[in-house]
Order: structure tokens, then C-alpha cells, then sequence
């Protein structure tokens, strides 16, 4: 009976783990909701940010793209920022050309990167700093 396991659920099985990582989003990103599969395609990460860049920089930097709902620059326990920061877009299309079209852009002086917000599983709301 080959069929009578099947194969695992790797996919619905990945999508359980943002719910895993809500403590972080709560700690670290207090703004945003953990979404549900497929809202996180709307949301991403800048990198590199200026200490300085604040999160109405960075939205009004966002905002070149896009309508934005949210922009948080991720700070650490002492208050200063990480050189990162999370964007959150009205639809998958502005992030799309966020990723596209901002990368490598000049915001408060710094060339800053993009790439989509993805969780990825096992990771952890501690250490790893700003990637």
C-alpha cells in the first residue's frame, strides 16, 4: 500500500511556524499582527538604515512604491536602532516593487537593501542582531 501514508505537509506545516514566532513579533515589532498565510508577502525588510533614519523616514522612503500601512524601525532593549526596519504595504505588488525598485537607494546617506519579510522556522527573537 504505497499510498496509504502519503507524504508529509511541509507547506501547511510552514506556515504553522509563524504563529510560533508571534512572542517575537511582540516583543520586537509590537505594531504589526502576526498575518496569516500569504499576508506576509505585503510586508518587508529594509536594511542598513542610517542610526539616525527614523520611522517616518523610512515610511516616507517606503512610500515611493506604494500606499504603506505600517513602517517600524526595530530597535534593541537599549533603545537603539538595529539598522533595520520592517515595512508593511497596502498589497503584494508594492512590496514586489519595493524589492525591485528601492534596492540600493539612498535613505539619510546609506545605501539600503530589501528583501521580503520571511520567518524563517526555528529562528528566535534573540541574537542575530541586524541581517
Amino acid at each position: 500500500r504505497v499510498g496509504a501514508r502519503g507524504p508529509p505537509p511541509p507547506p501547511q506545516h510552514h506556515y504553522h511556524h509563524q504563529q510560533q514566532h508571534a512572542p517575537f513579533h511582540h516583543q520586537h515589532q509590537q505594531h504589526f499582527a502576526p498575518m496569516g498565510p500569504g499576508a506576509g508577502n505585503r510586508r518587508v525588510v529594509f536594511g542598513n538604515l542610517a542610526w539616525s533614519t527614523t520611522w517616518q523616514r523610512l515610511k516616507d522612503h517606503a512610500r515611493l512604491v506604494g500606499n504603506v500601512v505600517r513602517a517600524e524601525v526595530i530597535s534593541g532593549q537599549d533603545g537603539r536602532s538595529k539598522g533595520v526596519g520592517i515595512v508593511e504595504y497596502e498589497d503584494a505588488r508594492s512590496a514586489a516593487r519595493a524589492m525591485a525598485e528601492l534596492r540600493d537607494t539612498e535613505l539619510d546617506g546609506r545605501a539600503v537593501w530589501v528583501r521580503e519579510d520571511r520567518e524563517s522556522p526555528g529562528g528566535g527573537g534573540g541574537g542575530g542582531g541586524a541581517k
